[in-house]
């Protein structure tokens, strides 16, 4: 055993780099002794010393997988993670951790796991789950040292409940952090933070004050750029849209996904009210293919259809298909389906009524008019002009295709509506002319004399 213990004193000595070769020379030469899963674990914390990341992991997934109740299970399992985490793989990261929480015996050692592992959930999009292993590090927290990953756990949790709408609430508990927190870094976390959440509610007096209160940054800290984005959402916020894309130009894109989304979107908008379409659509799609489990994707796919729809693009309903079914799988109930079904359906509605009605237009008109009607119907808690607007939009299918029984149905049904107003007067109208084409003289009259005498119908 002697050259492992000359590999232990090498690292005491800290000169892993000698240090690795002892330990592949005792791994290679006494493969059956008792020591062997403590040399090898040894070995991956030197490859990790020395940056060689992924001959740790591979040492580490051995010892993990191979030996998954031996002694030093929980330690390896710990470090793997801790590899995984350096290296952004978020996913094997959470699964090392939950392998090494339960293994662990070491209090501060089990408490960096609990954090990592929270980080790695939160990173993984399960912000529940997350919350629960912040809140308890916060709890078992003693020592300076803990106290300090309490501090950056109560900054996660302000960023889940961020995400989650809980804005004010977490503005409020940042506002104490910067108050009470023992880490000047932490305090200035905290406000810019809190100073972000400002921004998001359209609050840009008060983000101006929170982030004045951070103070001042170096140019590549971190933390400045997180100023800049704050200063762009307050700048959108306030219809600046030039001043949008100039902060956009001059901030480094190596900012969280929960800002860069929404500063993503507010560029999109930008570029939207300043008339450049296609870099809007550009930013939009992008917002909507990286972040399709936020709801900044669903505003953003809303923007690209208004574009679509100002275009006049013929592909305006399938862009708004796509939307919805996309939407609906992520988000359901969320208000921008209806008005992109409200949009699609006013769509259709202008485009059957621009046309006139001839023999080689009817079946487009017919086609035009039921998909109005079927999106309108589609929205729930519609208000009584919609529905009418939807009834309508069937009974002008139905009549265009020649069912003149279902036609008058559905135009009787709109026509009972407030006399005078426009649908009412135009199905009282389709209600004469199927009356007339069908030789009933009577019902058509009927029709008429309904009609309200200042209607330009009438005239």
């Amino acid at each position: 055993m002697l050259v492992l213990d000359r590999a232990d004193k090498l690292v005491e000595q800290k000169q892993d780099k000698v240090a690795i070769g002892l330990y592949r020379k005792f791994l290679t030469d006494y493969p059956q002794s008792p020591q062997i899963s403590r040399a090898r674990l040894a070995l991956a914390d030197c490859y990790i010393r020395e940056q060689q990341f992924r001959l740790a992991s591979v040492i580490l997934e051995s010892l993990v997988t191979q030996d998954r109740n031996g002694p030093y299970t929980g330690e390896a399992a710990y470090n793997l993670g801790a590899v995984y985490y350096k290296n952004g793989d978020y996913q094997r990261a959470e699964g090392a951790f939950a392998v090494a929480l339960p293994k662990i015996q070491d209090d501060a050692q089990k408490l960096r796991a609990s954090y990592y592992y929270a980080r790695s959930l939160s990173e993984n999009q399960k912000p529940v789950k997350a919350k629960e292993f912040f809140l308890d590090v916060i709890a078992a927290a003693k020592s300076d040292d803990q106290k300090l990953l309490a501090e950056r756990s109560r900054l996660e949790l302000a960023d889940i409940r961020i995400a989650a709408g809980e804005i004010s609430e977490a503005i409020e508990d940042l506002d104490v952090l910067a108050k009470s927190a023992g880490n000047e870094v932490i305090q200035k976390e905290a406000m810019v933070k809190a100073g972000m959440g400002a921004a998001l509610l359209g609050q840009a007096e008060r983000s101006r004050e929170l982030l004045d209160r951070a103070g001042d940054f170096e140019k590549d800290h971190p933390q400045r750029n997180l100023v800049l984005v704050a200063n762009l959402l307050n700048a959108g916020n306030e219809g600046k849209h030039e001043e949008v894309l100039n902060l956009y130009s001059v901030i480094s894109q190596d900012i969280p996904d929960l800002w860069k989304s929404r500063m993503l979107l507010a560029v999109g908008r930008a570029n939207q009210e300043t008339g450049a379409r296609d870099d809007a659509i550009r930013i939009y799609r992008i917002v909507e293919s990286r972040y399709p489990k936020l709801q900044e994707s669903v505003q953003a796919g809303f923007g690209r259809l208004q574009i679509i729809e100002k275009r006049g693009d013929a592909d305006f309903p399938d862009a708004v298909a796509d939307f919805v079914r996309n939407a609906v799988g992520s988000f359901p109930g969320h208000p921008l389906i209806s008005q992109s079904r409200r949009l699609v359906a006013d769509w259709h509605f202008r485009r059957a009524e621009l046309l006139p009605e001839k023999p080689d237009t009817i079946e487009i008109m017919a086609a035009h008019y039921k998909s109005a009607g079927e999106a309108l119907s589609a929205l729930v808690g519609a208000d009584e002009g919609t529905q009418q607007k939807a009834i309508y939009s069937k009974g002008r299918a139905e009549q265009l295709n020649g069912s003149r029984d279902k036609a008058t149905f559905f135009f009787e049904g709109v026509s009972n509506g407030k006399p005078g107003e426009e649908l009412v007067e135009k199905s009282l109208l389709q209600m004469a002319r199927i009356a007339l084409s069908s030789d009933k003289p009577q019902e058509a009259l009927a029709s008429f004399e309904r009609l309200s005498a200042d209607s330009p119908i009438t005239e």
